[in-house]
């Protein structure tokens, strides 16, 4: 009886200890798991951060960019056109609108040797659906007066030597403005275009031309739905 209580009791240990054992590799197995985890943490943690770090990077990059006027931004547009009004009150444009809007005060009344105004942009029935303006082009008066203002607005009233040319025919161009003058024989034609965007005396609103550049820009943007195509017209010289 003693062999086998004592046999019993040895088992006994045995069974002790290796649940300990067990205990114990199991703590083990955990505390690996948790330091596994952790680690896993600490490596998304630095991931997180690099994305976030090249996001402001980007942002940065945004910024500066639409500071310098580089960028074409949804509010460039609005100002834009308020400050199309402007310059026809100061007699640098004279802004053309359809019959059935409210005419502009003309602001040129003083102007020298006023520029006859085009009729092609002034006969135009395209209107701009964008503002109460009911715009369908202008006719520079003043070519000076005209290239510095646009540099001035271009820039946000900042170093205007920051203005570019062709950024701000794009502008334009997504707006659906564009010049009358055809780029045949222009000294400052933008290839691809053909329209003379620096010397022609005129532009005017064309919503096919916005249609074409609305896919191209971001959804934020307005939609294109909002300016249907108006009366197809023929590409004339108003030089």
């Amino acid at each position: 009886g003693d062999g086998a209580g004592g046999g019993g009791g040895a088992g006994g240990m045995r069974d002790a200890g290796a649940g300990q054992r067990g205990v114990r590799v199991k703590m083990e197995g955990e505390n690996q798991r948790g330091e596994a985890g952790q680690k896993m943490s600490k490596q998304r943690l630095e991931q997180l951060q690099g994305f976030i770090g090249g996001a402001r990077t980007k942002q940065d990059k945004w910024t500066a960019k639409v500071r310098g006027g580089g960028l074409f931004k949804k509010n460039q547009e609005k100002s834009f056109v308020e400050t199309l009004e402007v310059w026809h009150s100061n007699g640098i444009i004279q802004v053309h609108q359809l019959a059935s809007a409210k005419p502009l005060p003309w602001g040129g009344a003083g102007v020298e040797d006023p520029v006859p105004r085009c009729e092609v942009a002034a006969g135009n029935q395209d209107a701009y659906k964008g503002s109460d303006l009911k715009v369908v082009g202008w006719t520079i008066q003043d070519q000076a007066k005209w290239h510095e203002a646009k540099r001035v607005w271009f820039t946000n009233g900042g170093d205007i030597a920051g203005f570019k040319q062709n950024s701000f025919n794009m502008c334009l161009r997504h707006m659906g403005f564009r010049p009358t003058k055809g780029s045949k024989g222009a000294k400052w034609g933008t290839p691809g275009t053909g329209y003379d965007w620096e010397g022609s005396a005129s532009f005017v609103f064309d919503s096919e031309l916005r249609l074409k550049y609305a896919s191209k820009r971001s959804k934020s943007a307005p939609s294109g739905g909002a300016f249907s195509a108006g009366a197809k017209r023929k590409r004339d010289d108003a030089s």
